[in-house]
């Protein structure tokens, strides 16, 4: 629920499957045709059609950067693995120190990516901007997955936090600035409540598997399903249990993140989604896809935006008008030539 004292305004998706299957299948069509070459072009082609078809009251997103840009950056990283690859075919220790190095350049390309994308997308053709710095990237991306696995997991809601603040507080809208605070108790909750489905379903899971097991061992039945049932049924448990975790802590967390957000000057953000529909919405958008190769794919995508967009709420502090002319106005005093010319991109579309 959002607070009810709050103007909270609803995120908009306009996008149909129908219209964007048509661009997708072109899309797939040309990049296989030129050997991956188009794909920059598909991601430029999806990202407009997404954002703009993506409003707040009437107002809509876009994106800016071009093909080429993107085609350079990808380009510049594959010269780079060939590059490593001969050099490691002459000298073989060389990949020892290659993995060592890609520790550390990781991060920073995870920087670059953020700051392309972040520059190249604007709102109501205000940009957006990053500005992560490297050392706090090392410790989100290297520091704080180590302490995680150090842990046996238990401290995934600090690693949560942390690439939270991370990313949203490097963020700026207009030459505005986002913040991030929350308590870790929501976090733990969260995590709390997709552990106990993952325990329970492996509990249940561990009981069957050894009942499975024990009759694979039975010297008077030779059925060869009766070896292979145990390893399908582990299979599925771990799948039931993992998957289901994962996307119920998802939503959990997207609320929480969305609530403790805010951008300067008092606007806040808000975020309704529900772990059951969602969990709903991710298994039966698999089985489309699974069941029609890949041919569902589009209507998956728009599915799952319209319901992230529907669950989105964005309150100005003041009218909307007079918000969005506050920091048209501060972005004009701080100028508007954003591009990055390396054009890396990590991620994709997400609300």
């Amino acid at each position: 629920m959002t607070p009810e004292h709050l103007d909270f305004k609803q995120v908009k998706f306009h996008g149909r499957a129908g219209e964007w299957f048509g661009i997708w299948i072109v899309n797939l069509l040309l990049s296989i045709i030129t050997i991956g070459i188009y794909s920059a072009w598909a991601k430029v082609r999806m990202l407009r059609y997404f954002y703009g078809n993506t409003e707040i009251e009437g107002r809509t997103f876009d994106y800016h950067a071009t093909g080429g840009q993107i085609l350079i950056g990808r380009l510049i990283v594959i010269g780079a693995f060939i590059l490593i690859s001969i050099l490691s075919g002459i000298f073989p220790p060389l990949i020892l120190l290659v993995y060592i190095a890609a520790i550390f350049v990781v991060p920073y390309l995870l920087i670059r990516s953020a700051r392309f994308n972040a520059r190249n997308t604007s709102w109501s053709n205000v940009r957006f901007n990053f500005d992560g710095d490297y050392g706090d990237a090392i410790a989100t991306f290297l520091l704080f997955p180590m302490l995680v696995a150090v842990t046996l997991y238990t401290t995934i809601p600090l690693l949560t936090r942390k690439a939270q603040r991370f990313y949203i507080e490097n963020h700026t809208l207009g030459g505005k600035k986002f913040s991030f605070d929350c308590d870790l108790g929501p976090l733990y909750k969260a995590f709390g409540i997709a552990a106990l489905w993952l325990v329970g379903v492996l509990v249940v899971g561990g009981v069957l598997l050894g009942s499975l097991v024990f009759s694979a061992f039975d010297p008077y039945n030779n059925d060869p399903m009766v070896q292979v049932l145990p390893i399908l049924v582990l299979y599925a448990f771990l799948f039931v249990g993992f998957f289901p975790a994962a996307i119920l802590y998802r939503a959990l967390v997207r609320n929480i993140v969305y609530a403790n957000t805010v951008l300067e000057g008092g606007h806040r953000f808000a975020s309704t989604t529900r772990p059951l529909p969602l969990l709903g919405i991710a298994v039966t958008n698999t089985l489309a896809v699974i069941l029609t190769l890949g041919l569902a794919l589009p209507w998956a995508q728009i599915r799952l935006t319209r319901y992230l967009a529907d669950n989105t709420f964005v309150a100005p502090n003041g009218s909307l008008d007079a918000f969005v002319s506050e920091i048209e106005q501060d972005q004009s005093a701080i100028g508007d030539a954003f591009s990055d010319i390396e054009g890396i991109d990590i991620g994709g579309v997400g609300l």
